[in-house]
């Protein structure tokens, strides 16, 4: 996995926050498996792509600050029980599924609902997706809950992006490897009155016992004390009432005498405390994941089997819109090279067909490559200055000004708008109205 860099990370990170949780990191970067026979094309490779987001929240806060923008969201989630009674996935709210504890966070559930709005956007289909809980026996060791985004394509229901609660056991983990402070610190608004328990020890004794042992032992007591309250006092209430107690640390046993250690218990005030933050991880399988949007996107033109389209989201196609001249006529030059600059130059990735083929095979060539837009320069273009725009999925088009051309497909490509500006293909034709357009049938 590529996560383990950014709790390696994690200090640099929250101080680039300011010290201020929660916040999250992402990376793209490559992971290795031991595949042992690899197969199913990008579904099963030793080496691939991973893109992985690490949330990091307080160890008991559950809340997502923007959870109420997803409530209402419903998605197809296939519980444990729901498996176990081999059942079909239920569609629930976010809202009543955290209530009803059937996720067990808002920070979970936020970011499952941000997958699928994630996978919907990248061209998958949303009757396509289901959310599936582990089973307890496919609980990784570190995990605390686990949901998987998973796929229904030719292969069967796939895994594509996983989502754990990994609690707060790799930044311990890293900590006792390394030696290293992988705390946040959260400051109360006004001090508090904290109960604690401190460790008394007695240096010269444990060290005439236990030697080159009583620097470890001392630090065990101290933990003792700071973390486990209760395990602390029952230890010292087992010296005073027996004369002796046994204390584990590491792997081995020690035993502890009267008057080695005793355990005051007290009040301060306190005006924050430090923790180990949790995480929660979603983690993104690149390469199953453009799978899933190229099967998704590939289908036949109705009546025609010949015609086959790459229907790609309009933000996953690599080319946004091609210009196409209607004939290789000298007056239709000047204009189709006027419109190919008036995309370029808002940034949309284009490119122009020439070739003397007839219109129809060009509308199909770029609808074989997922174009999915298209403008067409006519004699009208000449004399009037607009240009066609079809849209490859419907084959309608619509007639618009050159000057026009690049801000409208920019918009219709993009998934961010300015204020304003045309969103769908349906305000385009609202807007522009819809022409008739010729026989697409490419020639023979």
């Amino acid at each position: 996995e590529t996560a383990q860099g950014i709790f390696t990370n994690f200090k640099k990170l929250l101080d680039f926050n300011s010290g201020k949780l929660p916040f999250a990191a992402a990376q793209v970067g490559k992971a290795f498996r031991n595949e042992i026979a690899p197969k199913q094309g990008l579904l099963r490779v030793r080496e691939f792509e991973m893109a992985e987001i690490e949330h990091f929240v307080a160890q008991d806060d559950t809340r997502h600050r923007n959870f109420e923008s997803v409530a209402a969201s419903t998605l197809p989630l296939l519980s444990r029980d729901l498996q176990a009674s081999q059942q079909d996935p239920v569609v629930m709210s976010l809202s009543d599924a955290v209530s009803q504890g059937v996720i067990g966070s808002q920070n979970m559930a936020y970011f499952m609902a941000r997958t699928h709005s994630f996978l919907v956007r990248c061209g998958v289909r949303g009757g396509c997706i289901r959310f599936r809980q582990h089973l307890q026996k496919e609980m990784a060791h570190y995990a605390r809950e686990c949901w998987d985004a998973e796929v229904l394509c030719s292969y069967g229901w796939i895994e594509v992006v996983g989502h754990a609660d990994r609690a707060c056991y790799d930044l311990e983990a890293h900590a006792r490897a390394t030696g290293t402070d992988l705390k946040a610190f959260e400051a109360f608004d006004q001090p508090v009155e904290e109960e604690r328990v401190s460790a008394v020890c007695d240096k010269q004794a444990l060290g005439k016992k236990f030697r080159k042992d009583a620097k470890e032992i001392v630090e065990e007591l101290q933990s003792l004390a700071a973390t486990k309250l209760e395990e602390a006092l029952q230890l010292g209430q087992r010296l005073e009432a027996e004369g002796s107690a046994r204390l584990r640390v590491g792997d081995k046993d020690f035993e502890l005498s009267r008057g080695m250690v005793s355990f005051e218990r007290g009040t301060h005030k306190v005006s924050g405390r430090s923790f180990t933050p949790s995480v929660i991880e979603p983690s993104f399988g690149i390469g199953r994941l453009l799978y899933c949007c190229l099967e998704h996107a590939f289908y036949v033109r109705e009546g025609d089997e010949q015609r086959v389209v790459l229907g790609l989201a309009p933000e996953m196609s690599p080319i946004k819109c091609c210009v196409l001249p209607l004939t290789t006529h000298d007056a239709l030059a000047p204009v189709a090279a006027r419109a190919l600059g008036c995309l370029r130059g808002v940034g949309v990735s284009s490119k122009a067909d020439e070739s003397g083929a007839a219109i129809g095979r060009r509308y199909a060539r770029m609808d074989e490559l997922g174009v999915p837009f298209a403008v067409t320069v006519d004699f009208q273009s000449v004399d009037d200055g607009t240009v066609t725009l079809r849209e490859r999925d419907s084959m309608q088009q619509i007639r618009v000004p050159i000057d026009d051309v690049g801000s409208l497909v920019h918009s219709l490509a993009s998934y961010r708008m300015h204020r304003g500006a045309v969103g769908t293909w349906q305000e385009a034709m609202d807007r522009y109205g819809l022409i008739e357009s010729p026989s697409e049938k490419p020639a023979e």
